[in-house]
């Protein structure tokens, strides 16, 4: 079951990614679209004003004027049938009239891949929500499954005991966080960070983690991330070791120069979203029973092991974590 629910969060985390990335296109191609349609109405005003210059110049007659007004439907095929002195005014009428062509082969160029990207945009969209979908169905699950587990468990005569060793655990996981210089900080609900690019958030729209001193995620992967690691301190009676969390763009070059062959390429890495972690206490090694508490239990927060990270995958890396919201 953890395994299955790792698989959908990582599924839905990619989709995510997807429909972010359509979105950010289909914003590109529709400026792109009206920088077009405006130099579509540039070339169209250009070439009427040049046709007004010939009639003026008695190089044509007032029909002129009947066939440039086609203008206003978007015809400049017209305009050249209507124009019959055309070899006395040959060259600036070509290039009056090509450049119109032009700029209306480019705004039906970029408006066919607008329509192309929001289209895609929808689809990228529409996907995210059913593996949104299949997600919340897996978790839901799987919480099922483990609070079923401790609804058995709670009906034993040890569950008081676990209780309160569990409440003792904290405690002491507490007092060894504030030896290292924590504190206990106000709720956090953190700040829109949907704007800022990979590396680039301000760490005051982030939220703090608990027991660390300078760690930080977006506010959705530290809530989390904080209620894994109340009970992780429950069960082991030491905090949730950190190492690494939100990298900045310029911090993701320095790990990739020192870690080549481990690190992301720079403005690519979920640090930089503030949606992964680097862990230890143990959990940076794959046989011990902290690393094996977080394949167990990490899912039920939204939190998981990506299939590169592990012991068989391309760069394995026990300890790092994402969270797939």
């Amino acid at each position: 079951a953890a395994l299955s629910a790792t698989a959908t969060l990582q599924a839905y985390q990619l989709r995510r990614r997807q429909a972010a990335d359509a979105t950010r296109e289909a914003a590109s191609q529709a400026e792109r679209a009206a920088e077009a349609a405006h130099a579509t109405d540039v070339a169209r005003t250009n070439l009427q004003a040049y046709a007004g210059s010939l009639y003026r110049s008695g190089m044509v007659d007032s029909s002129l004027f009947i066939v440039s007004a086609s203008l206003e439907s978007r015809g400049p095929v017209q305009f050249l049938n209507g124009l019959r002195v055309a070899q006395h005014v040959a060259g600036s009428k070509g290039r009056a009239v090509s450049g119109l062509i032009s700029a209306e082969a480019d705004e039906r160029t970029a408006a066919t891949a607008a329509k192309v990207a929001v289209a895609r945009q929808r689809d990228a969209e529409a996907a995210a929500a059913v593996s949104n979908a299949a997600a919340m169905k897996v978790v839901a699950a799987y919480r099922k499954q483990v609070v079923d587990r401790r609804a058995a468990l709670a009906r034993s005569t040890d569950t008081l005991r676990l209780a309160r060793q569990r409440d003792r655990n904290f405690l002491t996981a507490a007092e060894i966080a504030r030896a290292a210089g924590w504190a206990p900080t106000p709720p956090c609900k953190g700040l829109d960070v949907s704007r800022y690019a990979n590396g680039t958030i301000p760490l005051d729209a982030l939220c703090p983690l608990l027991f660390t001193t300078s760690h930080r995620l977006r506010a959705d992967a530290a809530y989390a991330f904080n209620a894994m690691a109340h009970e992780y301190a429950g069960a082991f009676s030491t905090p949730l070791c950190v190492t690494d969390s939100y990298r900045s763009f310029d911090a993701q070059v320095i790990v990739a120069a020192e870690k080549p062959t481990l690190a992301a390429e720079p403005g690519h890495s979920n640090h930089g979203w503030g949606l992964a972690a680097d862990l230890c206490g143990g959990i940076e090694s794959f046989d011990t029973t902290a690393h094996q508490w977080m394949v167990d239990n990490a899912p039920r927060y939204g939190w998981f092991h990506p299939e590169w990270a592990e012991i068989d995958g391309s760069k394995p890396e026990p300890w790092h974590w994402e969270f797939a919201g």
